[in-house]
């Protein structure tokens, strides 16, 4: 039988000094600026990186925990572009092999099983249901019908939708989609799954910041992941960028992951090792 839960809330002043007996936390700035932070962020938020950081200044937790912030960012903002990329690709290349055809999803054949057909179906009704009153959509279905050319589907979908409907076409596609990255189906259907696990996570806020990953990273036909890295953010981070040098190649992202961990390393004496980077930040990617 659970025990009842008795602990009490505490008030800032409470946490406070909770964090100086608790965490030896050393207060280097006036307590009405902890204060103030703590007001603006969660205690329990926080409450690993003072774990962790054990007899740190306050000031420097909090480092860690705008470096973790700004990764997430970051990490989003490499994951748009490689989304928007894999949804024009899959779109470029089934519409051309399909003669132009717009509808080719509503035929069977075109899946590996009836089961998953009538799932890409469903979430088809799913798009129109929740962007159904969007004007681009509705003036569509005015004029023409309510089969959605697949150019519209595809960029409603998340990113969790287009890695299940990879998992849903015939092998043959699959295999023209996945030759693009130069992947077998099941390493670039893994690779699907591992950027749609990380998107979430950024996308939700959820702490980097000493994270073991619960989806373990592994070594695919064009993938080369370290074995100390297949369970940390590091190893996600190498991921994105393998992505990243694919679907643009010009991009600037690694420069500004690498000035960022640089500035946070070098001018606040950060520990990369919490998110598994190696204390080299030119070398960690390539």
């Amino acid at each position: 039988m659970s025990q009842k839960y008795k602990q009490t809330s505490y008030s800032i002043s409470q946490q406070i000094d909770r964090l100086k007996s608790k965490y030896n936390i050393e207060m280097d700035i006036p307590l009405e600026e902890v204060e103030k932070s703590l007001t603006n962020i969660n205690y329990y938020r926080l409450n690993t990186y003072f774990f962790k950081l054990r007899g740190e200044p306050f000031t420097k937790v909090m480092k860690y925990y705008n470096l973790d912030r700004k990764l997430r960012l970051l990490i989003l903002e490499a994951i748009e572009m490689i989304e928007a990329s894999i949804k024009a690709l899959l779109v470029n290349i089934l519409c051309e092999k399909y003669y132009d055809n717009p509808f080719w999803y509503k035929d069977r054949t075109k899946f590996n099983c009836i089961k998953s057909f009538i799932a890409f179906i469903n979430l088809t009704k799913e798009i129109k249901h929740e962007y159904g009153d969007e004007n681009e959509i509705k003036d569509y279905i005015n004029q023409y019908s309510e089969d959605l050319p697949i150019w519209i589907l595809i960029e409603k979908f998340s990113l969790g939708d287009i890695a299940k409907i990879y998992s849903y076409l015939n092998v043959e596609d699959s295999k023209l989609i996945a030759k693009h990255f130069g992947e077998t189906v099941e390493g670039f259907k893994n690779h699907l799954n591992w950027l749609t696990y990380i998107r979430n996570l950024c996308a939700h806020y959820v702490r980097l910041f000493d994270r073991t990953m619960k989806i373990k990273l592994h070594s695919s036909n064009n993938f080369y992941i370290p074995e100390d890295k297949t369970d940390t953010p590091a190893g996600y981070i190498i991921l994105i960028h393998h992505y990243i040098k694919i679907v643009l190649s010009h991009s600037m992202w690694k420069n500004k992951l690498v000035d960022l961990l640089n500035k946070y390393q070098s001018n606040y004496k950060i520990s990369l090792c919490y998110w598994g980077i190696d204390n080299t930040p030119e070398l960690f990617i390539n």
